[in-house]
């Protein structure tokens, strides 16, 4: 006979519940600081995400929180496109991969003065068909700024093909978007912006640090102060270019001083005009390379017949002299008081202000 003692039965279920319970409330513990440092890794994303705004047809606005990596992009050597995209991606977007799409751009820019003495930059942009982000960062450690990206470079845009900027993905991936800006102004009162040169890439090679053209934008805007700081910077760096062509950059200041600076045959030249469009300036074999057209004509004999002197509207309407149909953007940049209005699309009766 066998004789079961019925307490041998008894399931301690009290004792089961409260390991349970335990084991939820780690679970739980585990899972809230998890959250929490994800949170905070990727609070200044979601925050510059939240910020982002359809101003108008075509143009978006973002206030970018936290901190560009300015200092971290001087000094990791990028040479190319895609050692550009390599750094984006591991240092804004935890190793998922962004793409780059860029083809050739016609501008023009000009600096000049209005009546009452404050400086002018004007800035056409023209590309194909795209949507413009207005970036606006006021970054520790760098000059507060405006500047303004192609979204069509990060594969963004309302056209057919291309990631909705009003989607969660394009809007993530606009945050890649300070470090490929094609022109701007920062609150010192200097402001810069690249046009394209219709002849080939240039590569320099000395013992000096590498930048890419695309970021030298992002780099002078949040670095520089006056147009000799940043010729001081550029001068530093070995400049590299991409997709078959070279590029100048027009540099400003709220002093009035303007210079077109290009890279020719391994060696960086120093043109102090006031107004370029896509042809090499600089005085020697290359100059002309790529075409002197009417619109560099058009822009100097204007300030010429005017003395140097523009209104804001002046400088709107020699910007829409010289637009092409392409013309993205339009800008008239107020050096002296950190604003600017943006013309889109050509629609040179609706100005877009920023101050």
């Amino acid at each position: 006979m066998v004789v079961m003692n019925n307490r041998t039965k008894k399931i301690n279920f009290a004792g089961i519940g409260k390991s349970l319970k335990k084991i939820v409330q780690i679970f739980g513990l585990i899972l809230g600081v998890l959250i929490l440092v994800i949170s905070i890794l990727l609070f200044n994303k979601i925050k510059s995400v939240l910020s982002i705004k359809h101003v108008d047809e075509g143009i978006y606005y973002m206030d970018y929180a936290g901190r560009v990596k300015t200092d971290e992009l001087l000094e990791t050597d990028i040479k190319s496109i895609s050692d550009l995209l390599e750094w984006v991606r591991k240092e804004e977007f935890y190793n998922i991969p962004v793409s780059f799409d860029e083809e050739g751009m016609g501008c023009a820019a000009f600096l000049t003065k209005t009546p009452e003495g404050n400086v002018i930059m004007g800035r056409n942009f023209d590309y194909k068909e795209t949507d413009t982000l207005v970036i606006h960062i006021s970054s520790k450690g760098c000059y507060e700024s405006y500047a303004l990206a192609d979204l069509k470079v990060l594969g963004v845009g309302s056209r057919s093909g291309l990631i909705q900027p009003d989607s969660k993905e394009g809007k993530a991936l606009m945050l890649a978007a300070p470090y490929c800006v094609t022109d701007g102004i920062n609150e010192a009162g200097f402001a810069a912006a690249i046009l394209e040169l219709e002849m080939g890439e240039t590569h320099m090679d000395t013992e000096r640090h590498d930048l890419s053209i695309y970021t030298a934008i992002r780099v002078l805007l949040d670095k520089c102060a006056t147009v000799e700081e940043a010729l001081t910077l550029l001068s530093d760096q070995d400049i590299h270019t991409g997709l078959g062509v070279s590029y100048h950059l027009f540099l400003a200041d709220n002093t009035g001083r303007c210079v077109v600076v290009e890279w020719l045959d391994g060696e960086m030249c120093i043109n102090d005009l006031n107004a370029a469009t896509n042809s090499v300036l600089t005085e020697g074999i290359h100059y002309g390379d790529g075409g002197i057209d009417s619109r560099y004509d058009t822009i100097n004999d204007t300030l010429k017949e005017q003395g140097g002197i523009l209104t804001k509207d002046e400088a709107r309407d020699l910007l829409e002299k010289v637009s092409q149909s392409n013309t993205e953007w339009s800008c008239v940049y107020d050096l002296t008081d950190f604003s600017f209005d943006v013309y889109m699309d050509k629609d040179f009766k609706k100005a877009i202000h920023f101050n």
